[in-house]
């Protein structure tokens, strides 16, 4: 049955494939002409055009390019398990990010958009899927004769005051959206925390580049877009749905690498995990106020992770007690991965205990190097902080001398010289560094150890790898005490090493910059030898390198004041 079956207004089948509502022609939401042009370009390309592409990641150059075409927006919907016989609406399609995926997983869609720019777009990302139809119209003007199991609401409710102009839009919306479900039928809506964590740290409001217009309640702009902090909405949704289910996407919907249950986020254990996520301001990089993987180990403490995630999926339904479509507590992609890596961890409670499971995302491959492979594994959940954590948490304690913060190490390197022989520990303890390692009791327990190198390792580059990753990691963190903050990170890890009379050489630290290039070049597909440099650089004086990075950064938005330095600093 054609959508023109399916609505009754009069359509007109244009370009590419397009369904338009005759007397549309126009609509106030645009990336910018430019964008939209580049997208063109790239869509009519002879490349692969689907949701997990490897070829559209080479076209991917600013943020709205990467927000259309990064495999990471269809991992959004990927943990969620719904009948593929159902029948799908799709609001808001935008440029057929969410579509393409809806496209490979229902067999009857239909998208609206009301640009007509977008919605061509969005068609051609869809070349070939005969079982999607784009209709090109302000949705709220169509007049559907079916209704629909599912409706897809991504990035869109928080828009609604622009284009629905009645005293209260976003209500408006959802019993829109109601009328047009089944008995048994539900809506996905994506949206914003009006009170994510990132826009208290200094992040710009997503739709509008003011910071913190969305957790003032939007005292200006509440006429162009409105998010909502975890209550609101769901008093919003309660409305109009009996069962509403919370799921949280880190670091955020619009690129996420993970996503969550209620269920996880209030279990109390998930403070680690969460915190290793970066939130994005994704108009620039701005400065922090606080460390916010910091903050994020205190709200998992008091119970408060759901009130400050910086978004929400949430599925809701017209039936009370329907099913969870999110079959697990939380699942987890590693999608920047070259394709023979990629992995999904997934998290599950079995018999009052959690678990963890790593499995493929793609089957095994020709393009997998066997230097180094990846296993798929499954362990019990171990809660509490890791090494790394606890190591810093000392650090940050100004009663500390350098020596007692890293004290605990002792308990790591003596696990890592029980597992050596002659110095060589076996290939799968590639990854055992500090932010692997858990103590379980008395006992170190060393956990996603999913990689195999293809030859032993020496535990002495492994040491330095892990104090490499700590102090990488902690760059950022302003109250650091100022023995952390020097820039011959090569001394500093000899410091550290000394301190259990661990002797290393230039030749160790040479060794570790040629296997971590290495690794980087095969899992991530980057340029071996500058990652080499890259590394070598960070090792001999990682002040200078960290400002050329920033100075690289200035260029980039534009500063004229660096764009004169260009000439001085020749930039990696």
């Amino acid at each position: 049955m054609g959508v023109e079956n399916k609505i009754s207004n009069d359509l007109i089948l244009e370009e590419y494939g397009v369904w338009r509502l005759r007397e549309h022609t126009s609509f106030a939401y645009s990336d910018g002409s430019h964008a939209e042009k580049y997208l063109h370009s790239v869509f009519e390309k002879d490349i692969d055009l689907s949701s997990g592409s490897a070829d559209l990641k080479a076209w991917i150059k600013d943020w709205p390019s990467e927000y259309h075409l990064s495999v990471k927006r269809a991992q959004l919907l990927s943990g969620f398990d719904f009948d593929p016989g159902l029948k799908v609406l799709e609001v808001g399609c935008g440029c057929g990010a969410i579509t393409r995926y809806l496209s490979e997983n229902f067999d009857d869609v239909v998208s609206v958009e009301g640009s007509p720019i977008r919605a061509k777009l969005a068609r051609m990302r869809n070349k070939g899927c005969d079982n999607v139809s784009i209709v090109c119209a302000p949705f709220q003007k169509l007049e559907f004769t079916e209704k629909f199991d599912l409706i897809v609401c991504i990035g869109v409710l928080e828009y609604s005051a622009l284009f629905i102009e009645e005293e209260n839009p976003y209500d408006r919306v959802l019993s829109y959206f109601g009328d047009l479900l089944t008995a048994s039928g539900r809506v996905i809506i994506a949206i914003e925390n009006q009170f994510g964590l990132k826009y208290f740290a200094s992040s710009r409001e997503d739709h509008l580049k003011v910071m913190f217009e969305g957790i003032e309640g939007y005292p200006v702009f509440s006429d162009k877009v409105k998010t909502f902090g975890r209550n609101e909405l769901e008093e919003k949704l309660s409305r109009h749905f009996k069962s509403i289910e919370f799921c949280y996407p880190y670091p955020d919907y619009k690129i996420p690498d993970a996503v969550f249950s209620e269920e996880f986020l209030e279990a109390g254990i998930a403070g680690e995990m969460v915190s290793k996520f970066s939130s994005r301001d994704y108009y620039g990089t701005a400065q922090r106020l606080f460390d916010e993987s910091l903050t994020t180990l205190e709200l998992a403490k008091n119970n408060l992770l759901t009130v400050f995630s910086n978004s929400f999926v949430v599925v809701a339904g017209k039936e009370s007690g329907n099913e969870s479509a999110f079959k697990q507590l939380g699942v987890m992609f590693s999608s920047g991965r070259r394709k023979p890596y990629r992995m999904k961890t997934r998290f599950f409670k079995e018999e009052g205990k959690f678990r963890v499971e790593k499995v493929r995302l793609h089957e095994r491959s020709s393009q997998e190097d066997s230097r180094l492979k990846v296993n798929e594994v499954s362990c019990l959940w171990i809660d509490g902080y890791s090494l790394h954590t606890r190591i810093l948490l000392t650090c940050l304690n100004r009663k500390r001398e350098f020596g007692e913060c890293f004290d605990l190490v002792k308990h790591w390197l003596e696990k890592v010289e029980a597992l050596s022989t002659e110095g060589e520990l076996p290939g799968g303890y590639i990854d055992c560094i500090w932010s692997n390692t858990f103590f379980e009791g008395d006992e170190i327990k060393f956990i996603d150890q999913e990689w195999e190198w293809g030859k032993s390792l020496s535990y002495k580059v492994i040491f330095i790898r892990s104090v490499f990753f700590f102090l990488l990691a902690t760059d950022g963190i302003n109250k650091l005490p100022g023995y952390l903050k020097v820039s011959n990170t090569k001394r500093l890890i000899r410091r550290v090493a000394n301190l259990f009379d661990l002797e290393l050489s230039n030749a160790d630290f040479d060794e570790f910059a040629l296997q971590e290039s290495e690794f980087q070049s095969l899992v991530y597909g980057k340029k071996q030898a500058r990652e080499r440099f890259m590394i070598h650089w960070y090792l001999n004086n990682r002040q200078s390198l960290m400002f050329v990075k920033s100075l690289q950064t200035l260029i980039d938005k534009g500063s004229l004041l660096a764009q004169s330095a260009r000439r001085y600093i020749r930039l990696p």
